[in-house]
């Protein structure tokens, strides 16, 4: 590289670059060599951010800062040159004590806290802000000292790494209300994701958590920060109250420089009460950390996906600044996956408008009774029972929540009967005709609080009805009860509704909404939907308009067609229920086949994205969970519990967050795992890879030989549109476990 570096090791690889040890023979030292992904570095504006960015990042030189030696170009590709460290990221320490149901000691925590305060204050008084302070993005050398990575990381990206909810999540976690609603972000934001980071490590969670990243970030800007002494009972008063002060909403509230934090910090570190009972801090700080191999796995068999790290947990050393090798300029190593780990920082820019046109909602899943109206019911449409819709295939995959508009002008006549009326017997008629086994929930906007009240108004959306089976009995014997009085919160409601559905690929999701009029209380419905399905959420909704006119009719289409539904006009009682019904046979036949691009040649894969979708396996060997086959370290691997009773295979499914279209698959085996041991005799004879549509229909499968110990690098094309990979193992080497490094997921997304 660059007629310099010698690459010797991959140790990973991500959605913006491979990172590979690396020998500098002009200085005799070893370093990590990251390669920006060529896809990137053949767009100019990318180029330049990395350039410039790095060039900054270049002069830090802090002890808690990671080193970059250089930063350069070989033709097309273009690389950084960093410090190699031994060690684990702060994310693998706590995964690790999580599993073994253990905190990360007070003292260590405000230790590891202040002196990333300290590497934010060098940083920020040099005019950088990090933008993505995270466990992943934090190191702990082999002296236990933490180190700040990923500087700059976040800005070079930019919005051209496609991120989608599984990374998402990982930064939405810890990301300041300003960030999530477009606000002006300055040095205060790095100080509260230093407060979640602190929150974490006292408590073992992250203060706000969520089904998807909207959710967690909705949560930083509206909801209170949980009393962390709950969780923690042994955290004293002084510390709660730097936690408190780091995660203020308002930026003004919080600590105005990480100086401040640091001092705040290190004035605790003075409180012999924060150490427990003895009173007292370990005589010289804590002993160093040594990473320990695990034993080859012996032990009794035992189910379960288990979310800790395969590392023994050990006992760290006091935390502060590197000294010693750092001040003699003798050459430290970076455990380069906190900087492989690039999770591209959420458009959030892009989306601000939208979430700021979203007020906090106001959401009650346990409504009261109303009072009855004197709504009539329809001889016509109850006369003869409408005949149950039968699916070709079981219906308990599939779940239907409907939005109804219960807004004032619902109460004008339309045939002799209110449009509320004629909404309520044709609810009441079809949701009966839906099969069984479907599930079915209810919102209602509008229904309690009049339009007068403007303000509660926008906020009284009501889940009546939760989605589940039987939901459409519950719904015929709610409706008589409804009323209409309000505004028409529809965008807010789409988004609530939204967090109700569990998105896997078996399960297939609809909103159904009636309504006569357009959007009063925030923003464009379409633009709502769009910011979900940037966040990776996905559902259809078909729109059915009741008696509306030409604006509300535009607004609507435009709804359904970003939303990937129908949009269908109902003027009178019977138009509504015929629309209904062509909605219900819709939702109950099965998907349609998925399409495959046509273009010849096909796409080559330009993103990763196995780290953004969720895993799971037929069995899991205790301490050696699913998980770190997506985690991008080709040191760790997942471990089965041996063969499957009666010779079946081991399974493992991956599941993305979209349809993607699927360009290359990667099996790694343990070749590269950190125990010697573990590298060879627990591998596999063959593997059926299959590539599974959101329906759960197979559109790919080939099955791979695996011959020989360890296991062959296997690779395969699919080329199709897809949203899982199941991986079904044959041939365990071993009888106690078998398993693999990395699973990667090679996407064509346009764009990235």
């Amino acid at each position: 590289m660059g007629n310099r570096y010698q690459l010797e090791q991959l140790l990973g690889e991500g959605g913006m670059s491979s990172v590979y040890r690396a020998t500098d023979p002009n200085l005799r030292r070893t370093v990590a060599v990251k390669l920006i992904h060529s896809h990137l570095s053949k767009d100019p504006e990318f180029v330049g951010r990395f350039e410039e960015e790095a060039a900054a990042v270049a002069q830090l030189k802090h002890p808690n800062v990671i080193q970059v030696f250089d930063f350069d170009n070989d033709g097309d590709t273009y690389y950084m040159v960093l410090e190699f460290i031994p060690g684990e990221t702060l994310q693998n320490r706590l995964r690790r004590l999580s599993a073994a149901g253990e905190l990360l000691p007070n003292e260590q925590a405000t230790e590891i806290a202040a002196a990333i305060s300290d590497a934010l204050d060098y940083a920020h008084g040099r005019g950088m802000i990090h933008r993505d302070v995270k466990p992943a993005n934090i190191m702990l050398d082999d002296q236990g000292n933490p180190v700040l990575t990923d500087f700059g990381i976040a800005k070079i990206i930019g919005g051209k790494v496609h991120t989608l909810t599984g990374s998402i999540i990982g930064t939405a976690l810890y990301m300041s209300p300003e960030q999530v609603t477009g606000g002006k972000v300055d040095p205060r934001a790095d100080l509260y994701s230093l407060g979640v980071v602190l929150f974490e490590m006292l408590s073992g969670v992250p203060p706000f958590d969520g089904d998807s990243a909207m959710t967690i970030m909705l949560k930083h800007v509206n909801e209170p920060v949980p009393d962390i002494s709950q969780l923690n009972p042994e955290i004293p008063p002084a510390l709660k109250a730097v936690v408190e002060k780091a995660l203020a909403k308002d930026p003004a509230d919080r600590f105005q420089t990480a100086q401040a934090m640091a001092a705040a910090l290190r004035q605790v570190l003075g409180s012999p009460k924060v150490w427990g009972l003895d009173d007292t801090k370990p005589e010289g700080g804590f002993p160093p950390y040594e990473r320990t191999d695990a034993e080859p796995p012996t032990s009794a068999l035992a189910p379960g996906i288990l979310e800790g790290s395969a590392v023994p947990a050990a006992r760290p050393t006091g935390v502060g600044r590197r000294t010693g090798c750092w001040i003699a300029g003798a050459i430290g190593a970076i455990a380069i996956l906190g900087i492989l780990a690039v999770t591209a920082v959420v458009g959030i820019s892009q989306l601000a408008d939208r979430l700021r046109g979203i007020a906090p909602v106001v959401s009650s899943d346990t409504p009261e009774a109303a009072a009855p109206t004197d709504a009539g019911v329809s001889d016509e449409l109850t006369a003869t029972p409408l005949p149950t819709l039968v699916p070709p295939v079981g219906s308990s995959n599939i779940y239907v929540e409907y939005i109804l508009d219960a807004s004032g002008s619902m109460l004008e006549l339309l045939g002799g009967k209110t449009k509320l009326e004629i909404a309520q017997d044709v609810l009441d008629a079809r949701v009966r005709t839906l099969p069984p086994g479907v599930n079915i929930g209810l919102r209602v906007y509008g229904h309690n609080i009049p339009f007068q009240q403007t303000e509660a108004s926008c906020a009284d959306i009501e889940l009546v009805v939760a989605l589940q089976r039987g939901g459409g009995e519950l719904i015929v014997d709610w409706l008589p009860g409804m009323q209409a009085r309000g505004m028409t919160p529809m965008s807010a409601s789409i988004r609530l509704a939204s967090e109700d559905f569990t998105f896997t690929p078996e399960n297939r999701n609809f909103i159904v909404l009636i309504s006569d009029g357009i959007e009063t209380c925030g923003e464009e419905p379409a633009e709502a939907v769009r910011a979900l399905q940037e966040l990776g959420i996905d559902f259809k909704i078909h729109v059915i308009g009741l008696a509306v006119d030409a604006e509300a009719r535009t607004q609507l289409q435009r709804l359904a067609e970003v939303a990937e539904g129908t949009y269908t006009d109902a003027n009178s009682e019977q138009e509504l229920s015929s629309a209904l019904g062509q909605v219900g046979e819709m939702i109950v036949q099965p998907s349609p086949p998925t399409p495959i691009p046509s273009d010849t040649p096909p796409p080559e894969a330009n993103y990763d994205a196995s780290g953004e979708g969720t895993v799971q396996s037929s069995t899991t060997y205790p301490g050696y969970p699913a998980s770190l086959s997506t985690d991008g370290d080709l040191g760790t691997s997942w471990f089965s519990t041996g063969p499957e009773p009666g010779g079946a295979p081991s399974t493992y499914l991956w599941t993305g967050l979209q349809d993607d279209f699927m360009a290359e698959i990667t099996l790694v085996s343990n070749d590269f795992n950190y125990t010697q041991d573990f590298r060879t005799d627990y591998g596999f004879e063959s593997v059926v890879i299959q590539v599974l549509d959101s329906a759960g229909t197979v559109v790919y499968e080939t099955t791979e030989g695996l011959p020989g110990t360890p296991d062959p690098r296997v690779t395969v094309r699919p080329n199709v549109v897809g949203r899982s990979v199941r991986l079904s193992f044959s041939g365990h080497e071993s009888v106690d476990c078998g398993g693999f490094s990395e699973l990667q997921i090679g996407v064509y997304r346009e764009g990235a």
